[in-house]
């Protein structure tokens, strides 16, 4: 199984050389930097599902999930699925971006803002594969900051899932009702063992978006965020949560009860907000342009990075304050602590963003 949250293309080809014979691995398009995109097609039903992970190079979890996904498929006991659906996945759509551990492709280009253009050779890859096969149903897996509460509440945003709209108007035609229906069953199943970290993407239209645009364009799509759960940087929980929302989806859509659900529970999920922080430390004194702040909060976030193909951490300021607006994944109240260290640097005036040259804490 994949581990890391890394995942080079080298490290892709060889989980993809090791499938079963009954998955059909198939090159369907070249990155920027001429690197392979892999198809993986399983199953000979009528019915066919879409699903690409990795448009975002860093955002790794959901890879890892579907090659949790694969095997559950092909496994026997689920034959009759691969009767009614044929699955067709893209692992990484962005090797490029993958391989620098980056959002944006070669050219830093954002693959997801890319759908009317079509400027990118991945963009065509993705959307030429979707006209050649016509789907039943589209999955677009992509993971989130640890910045997103569910609603206000100090529950962290696990998954998030979001029916894209079609217009600026929120309206709703057949493709998006049939996904806005899934949602629902999802949610309502994924919440059984992740009660409360389970909301709705926030909602902006944006029409260069790939999900935008295949919802637009008659296909039923949901997007899927894979987010943090409490002290799971490497997204390891998370990961099972994901997989757990593709096997629900499968068995969903084989059985069709999700469409008896209401549009209006759609509504009623609670919205991501972003109320979070990596990390709060109190009891913290601050000298900036000439001040000093006693008894402050100081608010951190981490900025990830790829060494030695590991992922490394390093913080940047947020804001401080002697109160703060956010929840801490980690609170350390450093004035109760006996024979504390604390000491950082920064430019001055702090900005937000900007990274910690030196934190230290004991």
């Amino acid at each position: 199984m994949l581990k890391e949250r890394y995942i080079s293309p080298k490290n892709l080809y060889d989980y993809i050389v090791k499938l079963e014979e009954s998955v059909n691995v198939k090159i369907i398009g070249k990155s920027v930097q001429n690197k392979p995109i892999y198809q993986l097609k399983i199953g000979s039903g009528l019915k066919k599902i879409l699903l690409w992970s990795q448009m975002h190079g860093n955002e790794t979890t959901t890879t890892k999930a579907l090659f949790e996904f694969i095997p559950w498929l092909t496994s026997e006991a689920n034959n009759e699925y691969l009767k009614s659906f044929s699955f067709y996945i893209i692992p990484q759509l962005n090797p490029d971006g993958a391989e620098l551990y980056k959002r944006n492709n070669f050219n830093d280009v954002d693959l997801n803002r890319d759908a009317i253009k079509l400027s990118q050779p991945e963009s065509k890859c993705l959307v030429n594969l979707y006209n050649s096969i016509t789907p039943y149903f589209c999955f677009n897996l992509h993971g989130q900051r640890t910045i997103y509460s569910v609603g206000n509440s100090k529950k962290s945003a696990v998954i998030s899932l979001l029916s894209p709209s079609i217009n600026v108007k929120n309206e709703i035609n057949k493709a998006r009702e049939k996904s806005i229906l899934l949602i629902i069953s999802l949610f309502n199943e994924l919440n059984k063992n992740l009660s409360g970290h389970i909301s709705r993407y926030k909602d902006d239209f944006n029409e260069n978006c790939m999900g935008e645009y295949f919802t637009i364009n008659d296909t039923p799509t949901v997007l899927i965020e894979a987010g943090h759960y409490p002290n799971d940087y490497k997204r390891e929980v998370t990961k099972k949560h994901v997989l757990n929302t593709l096997i629900f989806s499968t068995l969903s859509l084989f059985n069709k009860k999700y469409l008896n659900n209401s549009i209006d529970d759609y509504f009623k999920i609670p919205e991501n907000k972003e109320n979070y922080v990596d990390l709060i430390l109190s009891g913290v004194t601050i000298y900036n342009e000439g001040e000093k702040h006693n008894d402050q909060m100081l608010a951190l976030n981490y900025s990830e990075s790829v060494k030695n193909g590991i992922i490394h951490f390093t913080p940047y300021f947020v804001s401080f304050g002697i109160k703060l607006n956010f929840y801490g994944h980690r609170h350390i109240n450093l004035s109760r602590e006996k024979n504390n260290t604390f000491s950082f640097k920064l430019g001055f005036p702090l900005k937000n963003q900007e990274l910690i040259d030196f934190l230290l804490i004991k």
